[in-house]
């Protein structure tokens, strides 16, 4: 809850920020193979590092399933893709977690908060539409939202969400 707390109070207070969204893929196959107990090992081993490695001006928080959120103050897309593709890497060449070989893949997904006329949960919609780009169709590359969507395009996100939204 923190997440939504921390971006609600970018928007009222007119705070631009950058947030990205890191997930590791088939996190699920880690379990189903080495058990819940290493899977974990792996969130939290995960998110020390993203703590560690996303800088001073960031706050990290985790979220659902196997995903986290970094908000940082005054940073670039590039600088968030070279920092991001650091990660991916360090991950990618695997990591040796309570003497089990973990190779581990992320997708990613990032915006700048610059609309304030928005709200928490709209912003996350948002992130995890660009998220399921980059896992779908990016191979995991860095997806960054625009706000400037087409209007088509937008009507085609408010559609989906009307969907999600009857069915549940």
């Amino acid at each position: 809850y923190g997440f939504f707390e921390d971006v609600l109070s970018n928007i009222q207070n007119n705070r631009e920020v950058r947030i990205t969204v890191i997930g590791i893929s088939k996190l699920a196959e880690i379990n189903a193979v080495h058990g819940y107990g290493l899977g974990n090992a792996v969130l939290q081993n995960f998110g020390r590092y993203l703590m560690e490695h996303m800088g001073h001006r960031s706050s990290t928080y985790r979220l659902d399933g196997s995903k986290f959120a970094v908000i940082t103050e005054k940073s670039t897309y590039e600088e968030v893709k070279k920092t991001y593709n650091e990660i991916r890497t360090h991950f990618r060449e695997g990591l040796d977690i309570e003497g089990t070989f973990v190779a581990l893949e992320l997708n990613a997904s990032t915006l700048v908060l610059n609309d304030y006329n928005t709200d928490s949960q709209t912003v996350y919609a948002c992130l995890n539409f660009a998220y399921n780009e980059s896992k779908n169709e990016k191979q995991g590359k860095l997806v960054e939202f625009k706000s400037d969507l087409r209007k088509d395009e937008r009507l085609r996100i408010a559609k989906l969400h009307v969907i999600r939204n009857s069915i549940t």
